[in-house]
């Protein structure tokens, strides 16, 4: 009998191993599970990864996976900010004490229905992927949708789904795999890699073929700069090959870098305690590159505070990353104070606040796309009662599209935004109306650094017709929706946004309300938000003409900055 539904199972087992994983290590050493997967190995296969399923345990990963929650909750306590975030991602205990329901089911199907107990995942230069069950005793394949998989060489091999339609030949996508030019080679990598990786339930190997690592040592002999100090041969003796272990019982893992030898070793070691130098250096003197840098010098900065535990001196010719196993929660605590450090006072804080206030403009502006397309006009700069007196913010318009339905059913529209019911929600400005530069007392009382421009040239007050894109004759492209404003007001505000006439002035002008929040390589400017989706860092240097060409939405005017 042939089952449509478990053509999904293969992915589905994937994704709860990696994610939820619990079970006891794996019975078969490197040598034996080399030897297995050997018929589809070739000197094209960049990554392998061995997955044992056969003793999940669905209470055990969710008492593990409720103190691994609880401890992070704990350790992020301290930042507001981080512990919201930690709040929206993790699941609460009583999500996590329904999933081993929702857990055993499946994981029932897969062993004991289906006969799969552990599976592979392939990827083959140029990145085709696969997952391949082997074909052993009590495996039952008839359970399997026979569109999804093709029998090869003793295994049920299921090609990555985006590779699936309707009418995908499966041979053809295996011919291409493992059949034209296909020749089996012995990869002494994969033994090497999964002996690194350890007695764990997952284990993966990366490396790259003799031939690529030529190609790339010819082709670029140094790397550019500011890494031509590096000879491109030298890195590639310090990463042979990338092993990576994980348990989840005791939440310990490891990312290991094989390197040619142990002096090798040391010397990746040194450059990647200096890359968070060089990286700003190279955000100081290309400041368009400087969003780029930020977390590799963040993550770097933290690697060094936190060597004693995540990363220490090499051994045999291998350089070690953890995962913050024993003392989980302090381990966690730190890691967390120092990722906070380096964003609000490291020495690219900078270069991180201006990137999150990019960050949410881009989520104001998608969202304001979503109003339109779902109302068929833009949110009106604020709503109004029968008497035309101010009710609400636009900001107040837009939570529904940025994921925040649940406090927009609460607000009572239909009063002020400062009624006695309303007040309760002043305090509760979401993080995405807040550029980072704000005092921390201004984003505890609820106030926002995002203004519309009100005018008859620019965001139309509240009329008869409803505002959409078709009122912006000089082009979505060519026109700023919204700008940073220097004083910040409460979110809920209906009438404090800034008048086309005070923001005409420009930017340096004291009067115009507008904030240069940001400073690159010495310039001062603020970020805006285009109507095209797009956000903009004007400087302090736009000409004014050019500056209020661009905030008119039917102008005439073609400006460009």
């Amino acid at each position: 009998m042939t089952m449509k539904r478990y053509a999904f199972l293969p992915m589905l087992v994937f994704a709860v191993v990696f994610t939820l994983t619990g079970g006891q290590c794996p019975a078969e050493t490197p040598a034996e599970i080399a030897a297995e997967i050997a018929p589809l190995i070739s000197e094209n296969t960049v990554c392998v990864v061995h997955v044992d399923i056969a003793n999940l345990n669905p209470e055990q990963m969710t008492q593990h996976l409720k103190t691994l929650c609880n401890e992070i909750r704990e350790a992020a306590s301290f930042d507001g900010k981080l512990a919201k975030e930690m709040n929206d991602i993790l699941p609460d205990d009583e999500m996590l004490d329904q999933s081993p329901g929702g857990w055993t089911e499946p994981l029932k199907m897969v062993r004991e229905t289906c006969g799969v107990t552990e599976f592979y995942y392939l990827v083959t230069f140029p990145f085709q992927e696969c997952l391949v069950v082997p074909i052993r005793e009590g495996v039952k394949t008839e359970f399997f949708d026979e569109r999804a998989f093709v029998k090869f060489k003793g295994f049920m091999v299921f090609p990555e789904p985006r590779h699936l339609r309707d009418d995908t030949n499966l041979w053809e996508l295996i011919d291409r795999m493992f059949v034209k030019g296909f020749v089996p080679t012995e990869r002494s990598e994969l033994v090497a890699g999964l002996k690194l990786a350890g007695d764990r339930p997952v284990r993966a190997v990366a490396f790259l073929p003799a031939y690529a690592k030529t190609l790339v040592a010819q082709m670029m002999p140094q790397l550019p700069e500011p890494f031509d100090a590096i000879p491109t041969e030298g890195l590639l003796d310090g990463v042979q090959l990338v092993a990576a272990g994980f348990d989840p019982n005791t939440v310990q893992g490891e990312l290991i870098l094989k390197s040619k030898d142990q002096a090798a070793a040391e010397s990746l070691r040194e450059l990647l305690f200096s890359l968070p130098d060089t990286l700003t250096q190279l955000a100081k003197s290309q400041p368009e590159l400087a969003e780029g840098c930020v977390p590799g010098v963040i993550f770097g900065n933290v690697l060094r505070r936190n060597a004693d535990f995540l990363f220490p001196p090499p051994r045999d010719g291998a350089v070690t990353i953890r995962l913050p196993g024993e003392n989980f929660a302090a381990n966690m605590l730190a890691l967390f104070q120092s990722i906070v450090a380096e964003s609000k006072t490291g020495e690219m804080s900078w270069a991180y606040q201006h990137r999150t206030c990019m960050t949410n403009m881009k989520m104001i502006m998608l969202a304001m796309h979503n109003h339109h397309d779902a109302m068929r006009y833009l949110p009106q700069a604020y709503t109004i009662d029968a008497g035309g007196k101010p009710l609400h913010s636009w900001r107040v318009a837009l939570l529904p599209y940025l994921e925040e339905y649940e406090m927009y059913k609460q607000i009572r529209l239909d009063e002020p935004w400062d009624s006695e019911w309303n007040r309760q929600f002043h305090d509760k400005c979401p993080e995405f109306y807040q550029c980072p530069t704000m005092g921390d007392e201004e984003k505890a009382a609820g106030l926002t650094s995002y203004s519309f421009v009100i005018g008859n040239d620019a965001y139309p007050k509240p009329g008869k017709r409803k505002f959409d894109f078709a009122m912006i004759s000089d082009g979505t492209s060519n026109t700023i929706g919204i700008v940073e404003r220097k004083t910040p007001v409460n979110w809920m505000c209906p009438d404090k946004e800034l008048t086309q006439e005070e923001a005409f002035r420009g930017p340096v002008d004291p009067e115009s309300g507008l904030g240069l929040r940001h400073e690159i390589n010495g310039k001062k400017c603020l970020n805006v938000g285009v109507f095209d989706g797009s956000v903009h860092v004007i400087g302090d240097d736009i000409a004014p003409e050019t500056w209020k060409a661009m905030l008119t939405r039917a102008g005439g005017e073609r400006a460009s900055y």
